[in-house]
């Protein structure tokens, strides 16, 4: 089962990945999903998925990317509380870089049915409520864009 949830999320990585346009994002960096070297802790592994750069702005953010197939409790479990926190304090190291969180729901890895982009900042809660991150719902399919500090 825990194969089967790294192997989801790293065909959604891809999928994802493949929605920033070469011409304005260079990826800097992507993260390594292999979290030990012969018992030793890799701690970059804890990092967000990706490091990009906006190419015309020379402007640098991360993203992490996480696919649900559905709800919990009717609420859009995305990470779990120390994630939250480590992603948290990741970000006030990296200021003034943002976290977005990137977010597929429903359908399958490769083709969600929903996309959500959401600005860390804007994140409080392991598990949140569609209602209250409607405003951050985007075409699964649309390449992303960047604008003024905001990934959509």
């Amino acid at each position: 089962m825990l194969g089967d949830t790294y192997a989801k999320g790293d065909l959604f990585e891809h999928y994802v990945i493949n929605l920033f346009p070469d011409d304005y994002f260079k990826i800097l960096h992507a993260t390594t999903r292999r979290d030990d070297l012969g018992g030793r802790q890799i701690e970059s592994a804890k990092n967000p998925d990706f490091h990009i750069e906006h190419i015309p702005t020379k402007h640098k953010f991360w993203v992490e990317a996480k696919f649900r197939r559905d709800l919990f409790q009717n609420k859009l479990v995305w990470c779990k509380e120390f994630q939250l926190k480590r992603y948290k304090e990741f970000q006030e190291e990296q200021r003034p870089e943002k976290v977005f969180i990137i977010i597929g729901l429903g359908g399958s890895p490769t083709s969600p049915e929903t996309i959500y982009c959401i600005p860390l900042d804007e994140i409080e809660y392991a598990g949140l409520y569609l209602n209250k991150i409607e405003q951050y719902r985007r075409d699964a399919a649309a390449p992303f864009r960047y604008r003024n500090g905001i990934l959509f």
